[in-house]
């Protein structure tokens, strides 16, 4: 991108290191400086070509130019990210470079969400919901481009907006004058952004559209344009098969008054003068609550009203807005956005006018009944929400960030994403069709969920509880949090203080594949101490009474330890990785249980105590029964029989021959002597080592007759393990050959 007048201090994005380790613009003089850019990418392959995020699995792409396989970030926390693409795929909107060519706007999808990165919002400034309007006319447009190279930053300048009169197809894209702004190969895709004082009055990138072609002949570049309804909707309808919606955004036509009255439809309570009973004039608007200017913090809903897009701006001191009423607020594109600290509250029903982005900010939304009307609600937020009543409708329900408690009965019967952030279910969400978690979010609580699946994490209760599902599909990677307080059974009857955590499944088949080594079981024991023989009942509880240790057994399990001093916290209480001689075995037994609605004999996971240092005890931790347990039995295959696995702190379903004791020749008082080390676990029970010697391999003693100390003090190695070294009393100048063996037995 070529600019008249080209200063890097004022349009260059970074000041070095691009694109392998860049450097962030942060001088007072750049263009961009009070703007958020993290969320502009560009191809790992091509640096010099660049792509505006509209969620964290989304980007918008040229298509005549193509998306990439991978694309990379400089994220918020200044860390570089790199995303891989999952598909690309045209909206059917945009200029249309060649006659009957589709046109050029096309969505990028990638594999998994980026982190810690900006989603623009696309700028709404049309005067209805289902009307494109020419209010864009000489906006002001930050335009980002290529720097003309591989390795030069990329680069801001500053254009007004202008509509294409005179070229068809005119109300897909719009232009830029060439004289300030020279568009070049390799900007195709790049995005144009309104520089934008949101409701808040902040500063904020609100997307306008990406760079299509130019016309030297007339001097434009052209932009395929993103602001109209049809393409918003069109955007929509691609992201919302993956659990995201499209943020818009807009000017607030109309701010609350309530002063003469505190009827939402009422044009007097937005201000408005003329006859107090008119209404209407803010419905289909977006609108601002402003608690500093508001006579009345009240919203009386009591008729059906539809409002575009609601911003509750931010403010001193708790003044929150409460909206109750027997009637129905429907909600547009433009979703709700809270800039303030206090939570806001709807006490009256609320709709969905179409799919939308609500960002809760830091003080959130308490909601009771939400009729989704076929439409997906994506919240996100810094802070926490509750929706309390019934979530209706066939429509479908995101959480992109923050915390979210379904604490009521809902009948939705779309899909449920939790792509990161905390969702709690205290009600019953079991009539939605699926629910999927991203990683890094947990789904907890008490409540009744549908199948899960996907990346994140399950962490039943909250401290500790019990969560009932139809099934789990593990083979996206599901983690799995549990926490035990005593070496018991739950109490069924009590969901949010069961004692020891519990994932209730209901399914014939509860497992619908069986968990690997890529899903973890992490184990909480917040118990004083361990002692063998306790038995711990949790975690899993299956109605159907088959035993399911073979769908569980391959999983990663790891055991935490209440620690004081523990540096890992989980629910508030600190733990430290288990490093006791003492493991958990698990297997299912067979239990009867009432969740409050009649016996159910079910099967539940047990982790019992053993003491590895115990012969017996190591056999049932490691799996060994029938033939595999005798003495001689060798299930690995490395030449090394299980007793002799057990002196030597082998496992004996890991093939390893370094766990062997090892020789050499030591000097001592200025003789050789032959010594054999043997490294074994401390504090082994039941295991006699017997040192034997001899100068012939064909007679050996049945003493330690020869050794120079048949019972050593064995040396501490500081790791759980001591080693033993047996030496022959006779030294090597003494002799022609000798030999040394340490024979391991059963201790009678």
């Amino acid at each position: 991108m070529q600019i008249t007048g080209y200063d890097s201090t004022t349009n260059d994005r970074f000041v070095s290191g691009y694109p392998a380790a860049p450097v962030n613009n942060n001088d007072s003089g750049f263009i961009g400086i009070n703007n958020d850019w993290s969320g502009v990418t560009w191809a790992a392959s091509n640096s010099q070509k660049s792509f505006p995020l509209l969620s964290p699995d989304h980007y918008v792409v040229a298509r005549h130019f193509g998306g990439a396989a991978s694309i990379r970030s400089f994220d918020q926390f200044a860390n570089l990210q790199t995303g891989n693409q999952q598909s690309i795929e045209n909206i059917g909107y945009g200029i249309a470079l060649s006659e009957g060519a589709p046109g050029d706007l096309s969505i990028g999808t990638l594999t998994e969400a980026m982190q810690n990165v900006k989603r623009y919002a696309i700028l709404d400034l049309n005067t209805s919901s289902t009307t494109n309007s020419n209010n864009y006319a000489n906006l002001d447009l930050l335009i980002y481009g290529h720097g003309g190279n591989a390795t030069n930053s990329t680069r801001v300048a500053a254009a007004p907006f202008l509509y294409n009169v005179g070229y068809p197809n005119s109300g897909e894209y719009f232009l830029t004058s060439r004289t300030g702004v020279q568009l070049q190969t390799f900007d195709s895709g790049s995005p144009v952004f309104a520089d934008y004082t949101n409701p808040n009055g902040d500063s904020e990138l609100a997307l306008i559209g990406n760079h299509a072609a130019i016309d030297t002949v007339n001097g434009y570049n052209l932009h395929n344009f993103l602001g109209t309804y049809q393409i918003m909707a069109a955007l929509q309808s691609f992201m919302n098969d993956d659990g995201r919606s499209l943020r818009v955004t807009g000017n607030p036509s109309y701010t609350w008054v309530g002063s003469s009255s505190t009827e939402i439809a009422k044009n007097s309570a937005w201000g408005l003068g003329g006859n107090p009973n008119n209404t209407g004039a803010s419905s289909d608007k977006y609108v601002l609550f402003d608690p500093v200017s508001a006579a009345s913090r009240s919203i009386n809903v009591n008729s059906n009203y539809e409002l575009r897009g609601l911003y509750f701006k931010s403010s001193a001191g708790t003044n929150p807005f409460t909206f109750s009423g027997s009637s129905t607020l429907t909600i547009g594109r433009g979703g709700i956005t809270n800039y303030d600290a206090d939570q806001q509250a709807f006490t009256a029903n609320l709709q969905l006018g179409t799919s939308q982005y609500w960002d809760a900010g830091i003080g959130g939304l308490t909601i009771v009944n939400l009729n989704t009307n076929g439409n997906l609600l994506e919240l996100g937020s810094e802070g926490a929400s509750t929706i309390s009543g019934n979530i209706s409708g066939t429509g479908s329900l995101a959480l992109s960030d923050g915390a979210l408690t379904l604490s009521g009965s809902s009948s939705y019967t779309g899909a449920t994403w939790a792509h990161s952030g905390n969702l709690q279910v205290t009600g019953s969400i079991a009539s939605s069709s699926a629910l999927v978690l991203g990683s890094p979010a947990v789904l907890s609580g008490t409540g009744t969920v549908p199948t899960i699946a996907g990346t994140g994490t399950i962490s039943p209760g909250n401290s500790p509880g019990i969560l009932t599902t139809t099934a789990v599909d593990p083979s996206g990677g599901l983690d799995f949090d549990f926490e035990f307080s005593a070496a018991s059974a739950p109490d069924f009857t009590a969901p949010s203080a069961s004692i020891n955590d519990l994932l209730r499944i209901t399914a014939a088949t509860p497992f619908e594949n069986n968990l690997t080594a890529n899903n973890e079981i992490s184990v909480y024991l917040d118990v004083a101490s361990l002692s063998a023989g306790q038995q711990f009942l949790g975690g899993f509880f299956t109605d159907e009474n088959t035993d399911f240790i073979e769908a569980i057994k391959n999983a990663q399990v790891t055991t935490y330890l209440a620690d004081p001093t523990g540096n890992v916290t989980f629910n508030g209480q600190t733990y430290s990785a288990d490093t006791n001689p003492l493991g958990l075995v698990l297997s299912t037994i067979l239990q009867t249980a009432n969740f409050g609605s009649g016996p159910i004999s079910g099967r539940i996971l047990q982790l019992q105590v053993v003491d590895q240092t115990n012969y017996a005890d190591w056999k049932l931790y490691n799996n060994l029964s029938g033939n595999d347990a005798l003495n001689t039995a060798d299930t690995d295959g490395d030449g090394i029989a299980q007793l002799l696995e057990f002196a030597l702190g082998g496992n004996p379903n890991i093939n390893d021959r370094s766990i062997l004791p090892t020789h050499a020749l030591v000097e001592d008082a200025g003789s050789s002597y032959l010594e054999l080390s043997v490294t074994r676990p401390k504090d082994l029970q039941g295991v006699t080592y017997t040192p034997l010697t001899t100068a012939d391999l064909s007679s050996w003693p049945s003493d330690s007759t020869g050794i120079a100390d048949d019972s050593p003090i064995p040396s501490d190695n500081g790791d759980g393990t001591e080693t033993l070294n047996y030496r022959r009393s006779q030294a090597v100048a003494g002799a022609e050959q000798g030999f040394l063996r340490v024979e391991v037995s059963e201790t009678p």
